[in-house]
């Protein structure tokens, strides 16, 4: 466990520091030991030593004393945008003692205030949630235009549809940036293995998904110090199979009447999630509308596709009513991996609670996602420093993932569609 500098001797007793989650990213070390005599002295020091940003999360934090709450939450309504807390309670410090310092969402309990919102951003975070819209619009809307381009246009398309996933993905679980090269590698290696052989398109793409996963467990057993390998490992080879399966658009569109499949599976995950962001309806139900859009959307490129060509067999055709099920599987699909987007938002409300100048994205807990400004960099388990994204091109990168997420979807349904 990394751990910060001893303390000078002072007048208190030397007692052991324990930072969780937000607290520990704005430290920057796990636990510490300091110098004080009761649990106010202790915070005011830690203030001191690690400057606003610490001092910020702290005034927010549940206090647990060997294993005591030192007591409940204080009241917050107002206190942080007035900037005066109130003070902690009179609770002495035994030497020895070990304090945790529980920041929300990783223990401590009880909702934060708002501050003023900033210009342009209110206080639902509405601008991270407007560029992953945008985001998820730019994918498709990439996808479509190469798909409809040729084969190397695609894979082209693709390999930056699947860098955006990766970089996304793994930028808002974890900490350490090194996570995604693998999942980057192994969307380029499944392009690559895909155009070379068109055969047999599924074994090609598990046979990728297989070698990165064995490659992601040497990955973490050769990190020292090894921490948090599960938690990590489970982000690296999730990343994977997003990026890995996002790849079957490329055999996709090689099937007879496979463009029309693919454009179809692309509208379908781009309206599926734009509808459902648009409608003012609460999240479930707006996600259905979306489902629904998205199979409307499906059968309008069914039937364009149907009555600007009259090649083909009529068994070997996408009819609208086919296109229509392509997009609403592909809209599903999308609506799902939007909804746990929306649902972790609103789970860790960053932009509300904290000024982005303050926190990185996922320092509010550990493994929550949300798309905050961010100014912090961020410390990763080997205790290399990695310079957190700005929080609006998080957002784009994150709006890639429901369309990386329709494909595999879209395609089985479409194999089938088109026999």
């Amino acid at each position: 466990m990394t751990t910060g500098p001893t303390a000078p001797e002072g007048t208190g007793t030397l007692v052991t520091v324990r930072f969780w989650a937000a607290a520990r990213a704005a430290a920057g070390v796990a636990e510490e030991q300091v110098s004080a005599a009761t649990l106010a002295e202790l915070v005011q020091q830690l203030g001191e030593r690690h400057g606003p940003a610490l001092a910020r999360v702290l005034s927010y934090c549940s206090f647990v004393v060997d294993g005591t709450p030192a007591s409940g939450r204080r009241e917050r309504a107002g206190v942080i945008a007035a900037g005066e807390p109130p003070p902690l309670p009179a609770v002495e410090l035994a030497p020895g003692s070990v304090i945790e310092a529980l920041p929300p969402f990783a223990g401590g309990a009880g909702a934060l205030p708002a501050p003023a919102p900033r210009a342009g951003v209110t206080r639902d975070g509405a601008w991270p949630e407007l560029m992953t819209t945008v985001g998820c619009l730019a994918a498709a809307g990439l996808l479509a235009g190469a798909a409809a381009w040729g084969r190397p246009a695609l894979a082209l398309a693709l390999a930056l549809v699947q860098l955006a996933v990766a970089v996304g993905w793994t930028g808002q679980l974890e900490r350490d940036r090194s996570l995604l090269v693998l999942p980057a590698l192994t969307g380029l290696v499944a392009d690559a293995v895909l155009l070379a052989d068109r055969s047999r398109a599924e074994g090609t793409v598990v046979a990728v998904i297989g070698l990165a996963f064995v490659a992601a467990l040497v990955q973490q057993l050769a990190r020292h110090p090894r921490r948090r390998v599960t938690a990590q490992l489970a982000s690296v080879v999730s990343a994977v199979f997003l990026v890995a399966l996002a790849a079957l658009l490329l055999p996709l569109r090689q099937l007879e009447h496979g463009t029309t499949a693919a454009l179809a599976l692309l509208a379908g995950a781009a309206f599926a999630v734009v509808v459902a962001r648009v409608l003012p309806l609460p999240a479930v139900p707006a996600r259905l509308a979306g489902v629904a859009a998205a199979a409307l959307a499906g059968a309008l490129v069914g039937w364009g596709a149907a009555s600007g060509t009259s090649s083909g067999t009529a068994a070997g055709r996408l009819t609208p009513w086919e296109a229509a099920g392509v997009a609403a599987a592909a809209g599903l699909a999308a609506a799902v991996v939007d909804l746990a987007l929306w649902q972790a938002r609103a789970d860790a409300p960053r932009g509300d609670a904290i000024p982005d100048a303050d926190l990185g994205a996922g320092d509010l807990g550990a493994g929550e996602a949300g798309a905050g400004e961010i100014g912090e960099d961020r410390v990763g388990d080997g205790g290399v420093r990695s310079a957190a994204l700005p929080g609006r091109l998080m957002g784009v990168l994150l709006g890639a993932l429901p369309v990386a997420a329709a494909v595999p979807v879209g395609y089985l349904v479409a194999r089938a569609a088109l026999g």
